[in-house]
């Protein structure tokens, strides 16, 4: 069984063969998807909410620029609309975390925004 890296990067090579478009700007969207893919790696294995919230924020520019390039027939207007939902959805994610962090500060004594400790300060249900 191929990995499944392996298996997304065939699909998309097939995709822009088979595509009709122009293929002079293939190796820009072949970056553009590793700096998505290496982002979302971060986003996913960072235990630090903060250090989550800035790959979180650097998976969104290469996904901004591959909807409007190579997006559909209304991409411009998808990678506008994709642009200002997920700034508010950014931002509040933010004030989450920040909030987050004074919240296990008035707890513990220490702020921190490391996800380990400040999964500790809810009170459990039992």
């Amino acid at each position: 069984m191929a990995g499944g890296a392996d298996d997304v990067a065939d699909a998309d090579c097939r995709a822009l063969e088979l595509d009709g478009r122009d293929q002079t700007r293939n190796s820009t969207y072949y970056a553009l998807l590793l700096l998505l893919e290496s982002a979302m790696i971060g986003v996913f294995v960072s235990l630090d909410l903060l250090l989550f919230y800035l790959f979180f924020e650097a998976s969104l520019v290469p996904m901004f620029f591959l909807i409007g390039i190579w997006g559909g027939e209304r991409r411009i207007y998808a990678a506008v609309k994709f642009f200002i939902y997920t700034a508010v959805g950014s931002l509040l994610m933010l004030v989450g975390i920040i909030a987050l962090y004074f919240i296990h500060q008035q707890a513990t004594g220490i702020g921190t925004f490391d996800y380990a400790s400040a999964d500790g300060i809810a009170p459990r249900r039992t």
